[in-house]
């Protein structure tokens, strides 16, 4: 398996990478097509880096809602198991 990059991005970062808005970002991850953040303080979060390229890797290859979705699940359960 190749080594993943595990740094934690902050939600501004996030956007600027992605281009979208903070509430289509919202948005994305309530329809379960984007991995929420994790908590790293009590009022801080971060998205995991690995996470965020497996994810703009789907969009760009044009991979369908039900694909990334079950994307978000592998990552979800791979964040999990602490892989």
């Amino acid at each position: 398996m190749q080594a993943r990059n595990a740094r934690l991005a902050r939600l501004p970062e996030i956007l600027e990478r992605i281009g979208i808005s903070r509430s289509s970002l919202h948005n994305f991850i309530k329809a379960g097509l984007w991995c929420p953040p994790i908590r790293i303080g009590s009022r801080c979060v971060g998205f995991i880096s690995y996470e965020i390229d497996e994810l703009l890797k789907a969009h760009i290859r044009g991979s369908s809602p039900t694909e990334i979705r079950e994307l978000v699940q592998k990552l979800l359960a791979d964040r999990k198991e602490g892989i």
